[in-house]
Formats: C-alpha cells, structure tokens, sequence
C-alpha cells in the first residue's frame, strides 16, 4: 500500500487523538473508584470506535455514520480481516455507545465488566495502531 498524504495523515490522526481522549476518559474515571459504569462503558466504546475509523479512514475505506463496531469490523474486513477477526470481540461494546445512556436499556454492570470494557478498548488502540504507519511520533 502507498504512503498517504500528510492530509490523510493529519484525519488519521485526529480520530487516534480522539480515541485516545475516550480511553483516557474512560481510566481516569476508573481510577476514581466510583462506580460510574456506564460513562466508562461509553468512552471504552467511543475509543474503540474512534480507533477503528481511523483505520478505515488510513485504508480510504468510506464508513457510515454509526456506532455499530460490528459494522465497521465487517468494514475493517475488506482490507485487514486478521485485524477484523482479531477485534472481533469489541462487538461487546456496542450497546454502551447508545442502549446503555438510557436507564430503562442499562443492565448490570460491574468492575469485571469494566475491567473486560478497557481491555477490548486499549485492544482495539493495540491492533489499529500496529496496522499504522506514517504517523509521527507524538501519537504512538
């Protein structure tokens, strides 16, 4: 694959700079020990997301406005299916993106799910950025 342009570069990076605020988020509050589950639940899956479209914005792969991962994994398929398969788990974090923000949808969440929430977010950072290049420095 060709190098992209800085100006694909500088989007890339922004939707990695974006990702990494959410997961950010989503530990500080973590490490506040309060049981805020489902803001953390929703940064874990913003962050994911974020990372995920910077992938497919990286490979030019145009993507639907949507906080479906399971439709941008189907997305992030057709130019990196190991990476697809290998995330293929962060599906988990979809209903935090929208169902769980209304308490009637919100279910029981507890530290285990959250701790589970951070590792497919930081996994999804890990696979994405492994699949990068190009980038400078400051955002590894």
């Amino acid at each position: 694959m060709p190098q992209p342009d800085e100006n694909l570069l500088a989007v890339v990076k922004q939707w990695l700079d974006r990702g990494e605020e959410d997961l950010g988020v989503a530990k500080e509050l973590t490490e506040g020990g309060k049981p805020y589950f489902s803001a953390i639940g929703f940064h874990c899956q913003q962050a994911a997301e974020k990372f995920l479209k910077a992938l497919l914005t990286y490979r030019q792969v145009q993507f639907p406005r949507t906080h479906d991962i399971a439709r941008l994994l189907d997305l992030v398929a057709t130019v990196n299916e190991d990476l697809a398969g290998t995330l293929a788990d962060c599906v988990e974090l979809t209903p935090f993106a929208v169902e769980t923000r209304y308490p009637a949808a919100a279910s029981e969440v507890t530290w285990g799910d959250i701790r589970r929430l951070l590792a497919l977010a930081e996994e999804a950072r890990t696979g994405v950025r492994s699949s990068i290049t190009g980038l400078p420095e400051e955002t590894g």
